[in-house]
Parts: structure tokens; sequence; C-alpha cells
């Protein structure tokens, strides 16, 4: 059976007040609703690195916010999940709809600020890619 978890892991940055809160939704196989319990825990995670800047950032795993079994076979238009809400009003239910602009996959990312939570080696180790692929091939 396949399952989706909605994990939730936190980021704060040394010497930064706000943290950064991460809600994944990851999608799980397993025999049971147990097991993807299970499975969904034995996710959990630790990690401290620094930002570019040299601070240091700590993630760590705060649990599973839901756990929902996805019943369909996993094929276009397969139902992966869903809420229920009884008794809206007609602005409860026009507030429920999105316009094309304010999907996800369509909206300009946040510009809010937030504390710097990147992988400082990470994002060297691009770099060096990046400028390892304008080289050109005939200098030694």
């Amino acid at each position: 059976m396949w399952y989706i978890a909605e994990l939730v892991e936190e980021f704060t940055v040394e010497g930064k007040a706000d943290n950064v809160v991460h809600i994944n939704g990851v999608l799980l196989q397993a025999e049971s609703d147990d097991a993807a319990y299970k499975a969904a825990l034995n996710m959990a995670w630790e990690d401290e690195y620094t930002n570019p800047q040299g601070q240091t950032v700590r993630v760590r795993f705060l649990g599973i916010q839901d756990l929902t079994r996805i019943h369909d076979d996993l094929e276009h238009g397969a139902e992966l999940y869903y809420s229920e809400r009884v008794g809206l009003t007609a602005q409860e239910l026009a507030g429920l709809v999105s316009e094309r602009s304010d999907l996800g996959v369509f909206r300009a990312p946040d510009s809010t600020p937030r504390p710097d939570y990147s992988d400082g080696q990470i994002l060297r180790e691009a770099m060096e890619l990046v400028r390892a692929s304008r080289r050109n091939p005939f200098d030694k």
C-alpha cells in the first residue's frame, strides 16, 4: 500500500531569532498502517552544517503532521488524499478555490525575509561545477 506522510522539520540559524519550518509530503510504501507509521518515523533526522555566511544551521525532525493511505493506484488522476468540511457558507466555499496565479506552481517565490539555511558546502561545490563547465576544453 502507498501512503503520504507529512513530515515536519525545523531549521534554525545561529544568531537568528526566526526559524524556518518545512512540512514535507513524502510518498511511502508499506504493508500496513502501523508499518507506514514506523517508516515515517524512521525518516527522522537531525543535521548541522554551515551556511554561506559561516553561521551554523541546525535541522531537526519534529514529527509527523499527518499520515494518509492512498486508496487508488498511482496513475494520472488518482486521488492521493482528501479533506472534508461540513456546513460551509457560500463565502467559505468561494474561499476554497484559488486563482491560477495563486497556485503553488505559478506563484512567484515568496520574498519574505528569512534566515539563510542553505548549505554553504553544497553551494561552493555547485559553483565549482558551473565554473568547470564554462572552461574552454582546449585550455590546459
